[in-house]
């Protein structure tokens, strides 16, 4: 359900950068070919501007049904008509949280963990009917067998369950300095913008400029917004294995 919901909107937010794109392409564009009427610019790069804004107004028109559909799977899940009005709210993650350590992780991961004790109790009951039979007896040998494979079966659990710890506490490092390298650039890309708002304001750039500083910081905040998102997830992850699920 997270993973569906930050997926919504995180492609609402690829939308508008994309339509705020496609404005930029249109632009650009239509200068393009007063300056062909002028004799400053060639037929081939009209053209070429022309596809591709074609080609972005094509992906524009991609995104918008399949966000229709991802809210429409999102209603469906939730008991809703899967037609019905969805909107969703963007939430602010943290730019950084407190990680547990990997021994304390384990233990209380594998508390929670079903399958170990699971395993655990039946190995205990195997024992159990192996002590009541005579080791001389065929049925012994396969009882045996039994319990053997079991604690087999543990080994590769705890195995996994080891394996898996270790590998949410690296991502979840990995995507939060990540994020935190992408809230900078988002910041820097910012402030780049509030400085070319100024700088039109005083006749220094062209409104073209000024877009494509937009566009700039517009897909800066999707990075930021990707990572972060990415970021949250890993930690539910993490959370979700603190309490047995894997």
């Amino acid at each position: 359900m997270e993973e569906l919901y930050t997926t919504i909107l995180l492609q609402e937010e690829y939308l508008l950068t994309s339509n705020k794109e496609y404005q930029l392409k249109l632009d650009s564009l239509n200068i393009e070919k007063i300056k062909l009427q002028l004799g400053r610019s060639s037929q081939l790069k009209v053209d070429q501007l022309s596809m591709t804004a074609s080609e972005l107004n094509k992906a524009i028109v991609g995104s918008k049904n399949s966000i229709q559909s991802l809210k429409g799977e999102l209603n469906d899940i939730m008991g809703r008509e899967y037609d019905r009005e969805l909107n969703l709210v963007p939430f602010e993650i943290p730019e950084e949280v407190e990680i547990p350590e990997y021994e304390a992780l384990l233990s209380k991961a594998t508390k929670e963990y079903d399958a170990i004790p699971a395993i655990e109790r039946d190995i205990e009951k195997k024992e159990d009917d192996l002590d009541s039979l005579d080791d001389s007896d065929y049925q012994y040998d396969l009882m045996k067998l039994e319990v053997k494979e079991k604690e087999l079966q543990l080994q590769e659990e705890k195995y996994k369950l080891t394996k898996t710890i270790n590998n949410l506490l690296t991502e979840v490092q990995a995507k939060q300095e990540e994020y935190q390298l992408s809230l900078f650039n988002y910041k820097n890309a910012q402030t780049n913008y509030d400085w070319d708002q100024k700088r039109f304001e005083l006749g220094r750039i062209s409104k073209l400029d000024l877009m494509q500083s937009e566009l700039n910081y517009l897909s800066a905040k999707d990075k930021n917004t990707a990572a972060g998102y990415s970021f949250y997830l890993a930690y539910r992850s993490l959370q979700l294995a603190e309490e047995g699920i894997l």
